[in-house]
């Protein structure tokens, strides 16, 4: 079973194994740049010392983190003629982020390999965002184009229609996203759902901002169709039907249950909106509290 442990260090700067007598690689991760070189040296020999066998060096000045491992190895055989077993490997990485971030074009292809049967759409894009198809989307519109030929426009009206939600979901968590100041890389759709990638909101009231984004789009076309259908009143839609019955009325139902608070819906963390307008409500009454006092 391997073992992970976790030692952020500060002046003045001492090391200890974690696991003494045992053989390990560590990660070194360096932030602090008023570290001298004296105390950036003393640091990789008591990692050397007690059995550092690959050091991975990232963060600032992560090369001459390398040089201190690969001189604190060199200064502990006095004729350099170590064994074979006891080299220490060492690599070290500057300008390169710990992990992915969302809005990084590694995340896309992380995102795009981990779903496998996704299709780009040309060089199609939208405030940023790269468009994905699902094969499964392809083979559904197909499926449904094929069972309702004898009616070719109502077809078209009713896949269109379908396809309008989708898009116009994840296009209102892109606009928010992209409103709000952070950066959108791919919309992605399947049959029965999609996907916004962007930056991780950075805070409370973003990240519920981007959960009411693709509700409140839904209902920015759902109810102007309604209001049209409600003046039509019972007459007949004709080739309008599908057009009522999707953006309008499935339209409002899809965007209730994904308001539903579960762990894969919006709602999820749509409601937390309710705590925040309450705590803000708090801060004003505060205000005025103090402002009426200080008269």
């Amino acid at each position: 079973m391997q073992r992970v442990f976790s030692n952020a260090l500060s002046r003045p700067y001492a090391f200890r194994s974690p696991v003494p007598g045992t053989e390990y690689a560590a990660w070194i991760i360096s932030h602090d740049r008023t570290q001298t070189a004296a105390e950036r040296d003393k640091i990789a020999a008591e990692l050397v010392s007690p059995g550092c066998r690959y050091a991975v060096c990232s963060g600032f000045e992560a090369s001459k983190w390398d040089d201190a491992v690969d001189l604190a190895f060199l200064d502990t055989y006095t004729e350099f003629m170590p064994t074979d077993d006891s080299f220490v490997m060492t690599s070290w990485h500057d300008q390169e982020p710990l992990i992915a971030p969302r809005g990084s074009s590694l995340a896309l292809d992380q995102t795009v390999k981990s779903r496998p049967g996704w299709i780009r759409i040309g060089r199609l894009r939208v405030l940023g965002a790269s468009f994905f198809v699902d094969r499964s989307l392809l083979v559904g519109v197909g499926i449904l184009s094929v069972i309702a030929i004898s009616s070719p426009i109502h077809s078209a009206l009713f896949i269109g229609s379908y396809l309008l939600i989708l898009v116009a979901h994840e296009l209102g968590h892109a606009y928010v996203a992209y409103r709000r100041g952070y950066e959108v890389d791919a919309i992605g759709l399947t049959l029965l759902h999609g996907w916004c990638l962007c930056d991780a909101p950075q805070n409370e009231r973003d990240a519920v901002f981007l959960a009411w984004g693709g509700v409140a789009a839904q209902l920015a076309i759902a109810l102007p169709v309604l209001s049209v259908a409600f003046l039509l009143g019972d007459r007949s839609w004709g080739y309008l039907t599908p057009v009522v019955v999707f953006l309008g009325y499935l339209n409002v139902v899809i965007a209730i249950i994904n308001l539903v608070p579960s762990d894969d819906s919006d709602g999820k963390v749509a409601w937390r909106l309710i705590p925040l307008l309450l705590q803000e409500r708090r801060r004003q009454r505060a205000k005025r509290d103090v402002f009426s006092k200080s008269r």
